[in-house]
Parts: structure tokens; sequence; C-alpha cells
């Protein structure tokens, strides 16, 4: 009787299964990962792809898929095939995989000087690693459509390679796919077994190691980790449009539609009176440039005035919001923050109508503004919400509604 669990009968009758995984230089991943599929969740994947190095690729075709006097003339894949069919699993129309192009994806890089991308070996390189993470996006989004659901396994290659499969699913996965690790107990998790193992039921069932010391395939212990994910295309729906090709892309695009996400729910008061800050309820005591900064920010929103595509455009507007800030301290009050601000920074202030005259002004506020952003970032949530809200390259303006800022004495 052909074996398939209740679980999997559902999904078969909607869903093709498309298991996506990465190997490494162990190509017993693949074969291991297909046997506790079928054996632990009843799982038996209509497709399968594979991302791996250039050395992953050659190992998988030496040890899987040719074939080999320990099974007979046969190849490890075929022995594993005609393993499930007799452990009573249906075969049709699974297991669709060939180490080509169609089915496997060797890592490519381009490397410094070249034009040409080359196969790699290994990934080491922060270059490498990032092209790497765009091929795995790039073979997710080819898998994936309304008909299909992903098994995705982190289990081979080096954890670099796992993290950034996570990444990937957890950038563009659905809630329906899954992410998998497999776990196989020692010693044959290791690479100098001779056979090599490939799942538990082999035929070749006596392995041995580099020190002599034999061991049976049936006493390994494949395991399925499910690896929980959060599916963040789904957070942010409206945010996003037309997600970018590239991983760095996609990643900085998530980060501004979470903090975009994240600004809404920000309520800012800024005190002139007095050296603080309330974000939400919780209040941040700042020192005096970084407090004039503040409330130069924002008056700029609740008065509705310009935004500034740099600072130097903004100067003349902060020469007259620092003139006014420091007529409102209180005469003789030589302990008023607005008092000691005059005194550090009065002078620097008293013509900037060219740039020799500006002197070291500009970068003065650029040190501030520094200082302000680690310091709200420092402070934790929900005030640190606030740093991504401050100017950044090309937008001289605090990133907040009229309706979230508030200018009190």
């Amino acid at each position: 009787m052909k074996r398939q669990t209740k679980n999997e009968t559902k999904a078969a009758q909607s869903h093709e299964t498309v298991l996506v995984t990465t190997v490494g230089t162990s190509p017993s991943v693949l074969t291991s990962t297909i046997w506790a599929l079928a054996h632990h969740e009843g799982i038996v994947p209509h497709r399968i792809k594979v991302l791996t190095t250039r050395l992953g690729r050659d190992r998988l075709v030496q040890q899987v898929f040719t074939p080999s006097p320990d099974f007979g003339g046969r190849t490890a894949w075929e022995i594993l095939c005609k393993n499930l069919e007799a452990d009573g699993y249906d075969l049709t129309g699974r297991l669709e995989f060939a180490p080509s192009p169609a089915f496997l994806r060797v890592f490519t890089a381009v490397q410094p000087g070249e034009q040409m991308p080359r196969e790699l070996d290994d990934i080491t390189s922060q270059a490498e690693n990032e092209q790497v993470a765009d091929a795995m996006l790039e073979t997710l989004r080819g898998v994936m459509n309304d008909d299909t659901r992903i098994v995705a396994s982190i289990a081979g290659g080096r954890k670099t390679v796992s993290a950034l499969f996570y990444a990937c699913v957890s950038l563009i996965g659905r809630s329906d796919d899954r992410i998998i690790h497999i776990v196989v107990n020692e010693p044959f998790d290791r690479t100098d077994l001779i056979p090599p193992f490939f799942f538990p039921t082999q035929k070749c069932v006596q392995l041995v190691g580099r020190d002599g010391r034999n061991v049976r395939a049936r006493d390994a212990k494949v395991s399925v980790i499910k690896v929980p994910f959060v599916p963040l295309a789904n957070l942010f729906p409206r945010e996003l449009g037309r997600t970018p090709g590239r991983f760095s892309a996609l990643v900085a695009e998530y980060r501004q539609a979470g903090q975009r996400q994240s600004l809404d729910s920000v309520r800012l008061t800024v005190h002139r009176s007095r050296l603080e800050i309330v974000v939400n309820d919780t209040s941040l005591k700042l020192a005096p440039r970084e407090q004039w900064l503040a409330v130069f920010l924002a008056e700029q929103v609740c008065t509705g005035d310009s935004k500034f595509e740099k600072l130097e455009q903004a100067l003349d507007s902060m020469k007259k919001c620092f003139i006014q800030l420091v007529a409102e301290a209180p005469p003789k009050n030589w302990s008023d923050w607005r008092y000691k601000l005059s005194r550090s920074w009065g002078k620097a202030w008293e013509r900037i109508d060219t740039v020799e005259r500006r002197g070291d002004l500009p970068t003065d506020i650029r040190r501030a503004l520094s200082s302000l952003g680690e310091k709200l970032r420092a402070a934790g949530p929900p005030v640190s919400s606030l740093a991504s809200a401050l100017p950044q390259r090309g937008y001289f303006a605090l990133a907040l509604a009229k309706e979230q800022v508030q200018l009190i004495e």
C-alpha cells in the first residue's frame, strides 16, 4: 500500500512541494533530507532545487549520481528511490531532480578586476556572499507561485550560507512555506566514512571511519528540525510595491518600510525652556546643541516650512531659530540652557553669509546631529524610533507629520 500522511495528501491536492536546499561538500545532506522528510514528515517533494558550489556539485555527481560497487553498480540516488518505494512511498511525479542546470545552481561571483562571473569553490568574501544571496533570491522566486509550497533546507554549506538562505526565505516566503534543518548524530555527520553515509536504510550498512571504527547506517538518527520564520512580506503589504531583485536592496527596502511603520506611532514633544524631549511618554535629556537642533527640526515641522535638500540650504533658517531661542532666555539667568548655548556657540552664528565666514559651523552641526542620533538609539524603544526620522542625505528635515510633533515651553 502506498504511504502518504493526511497532511501530505491535502497539500498534494492543491500544491506542488518544491524542496530547495543548500548543499556543501557533503552531498549526503540531500539524501538524508529527502529520507527524513518522507519518514518523519510524510513529505516526498515533487521537485528539488539544489544550491551549491562547484566543489559541491562535483561531489554530488561523484557520490550520489555515479554508479558505485557499494550499491551493486547502481547510484546512491537510485537506491534511495527504491528504498522509499519499498517502504511504501508513491514516487509517481515525485523527486524530480538531476545534477543539471535545470535543477542545480552553482554559485558564481564576479571577482575584482574581472568582467565575467566564475563558479565558486568556496564562499569567503563579503562580495561573494552578497552575490550568493542574490542567486538564492532568484532561485526562490523562480519556484514560488500560487501552485507551489517551498520546503527550504538550510542544513548544507557554510554557516553564512545557511544564514543568508534563512534570510532570503524570510524576505519573500509565504505563510505555507517551511524552513527546516536536518540533524544527523555522530559519527554519521562526518565526511570520512567509507562508503559515505546517505540515509539510515542504505544497502551498504557497514561504514568505516578513518579511525578504523565500524558503524552501522541503521544506527543513524536523522531528525527534521522545523525552524520558525516570519514571512516579512505579510507585514508590509501596503509599503512594498515591486520589490528589488538584489538581496541588499531588498533588505534596505524592508528596513525603510519598517522604519516608516514604526514612525507612524511616534509622538514627539520638544521643550524650549529646558533640555528635554519626550518621545511618546518617555523623556530624554539632551545637551544644549542637541536641544537646539531638536527645537529647529520640530519648528520646521510645526510651521510647515520648506524641507531642505542639504544642511547648507538650512543655515539661514537655523540662524533665525538660534537668535530667537537665545532671546527667549530669562535675563541674567546664567543657568538657563539657552544662555549657555549662546556663550558656547553664539559667535559662530554672527556671520554666515559667505562660505569663508561659516568656518566649522556645518561640521559642528553635523556632529550635533550625529550625537543626537547616538543618544536616541542608546535610549532604546520608543525613543530609539525617532533616530530614523532624523535628517538623511538629500533630505534635511524631520520625517514626521505635523500632528506628531509639539513644541512647548
